[in-house]
């Protein structure tokens, strides 16, 4: 497994925001695998839904910066948050069966399609301006409201 620091500089796209989101995220989804890993499944349970609670509000966060620094259209890099999320529910859907079944798999599973998602942030961003930052997102521990 990738450690904290690498994972930041490997990921870093240069906006202290979203560095620091990709940070949480990258620990939301360790923590997750090393649940599932230990058997821990109504735990496991809760950090995912916490994980992916995170990663939706990441990619509308990432999406708003986008669209004021870029004119592009942003769809094509919509529908690829839209893809990696429905991977994502792949391990929530019939009530957990597959991290029941498969919980170590299902703790690579989520750890691999965040890396998906964070490389193809590298490659779709190129560096941002100096924009005014969102408030920062709720680490892995915090309790997310809705």
């Amino acid at each position: 497994m990738q450690s904290e620091s690498s994972a930041r500089s490997e990921h870093s796209v240069g906006h202290a925001m979203l560095d620091d989101d990709h940070r949480k995220l990258w620990l939301a989804a360790q923590s997750f695998r090393d649940a599932a890993l230990a058997g821990n499944i109504p735990h496991a349970m809760s950090l995912f839904e916490r994980l992916v609670t995170a990663v939706q509000v990441h990619f509308l966060r990432e999406e708003l910066l986008l669209a004021a620094e870029l004119a592009a259209d942003l769809e094509p890099h919509r529908a690829e948050h839209h893809r990696l999320l429905r991977q994502f529910m792949l391990i929530s859907g019939d009530g957990f069966r597959f991290l029941r079944s498969w919980p170590g798999l299902a703790g690579d599973l989520a750890c691999q399609l965040l890396r998906q998602s964070l490389d193809h942030d590298l490659a779709e961003t190129d560096g941002f301006p100096d924009l005014e930052p969102l408030p920062p997102l709720p680490s892995p521990g915090d309790q997310l409201h809705s």
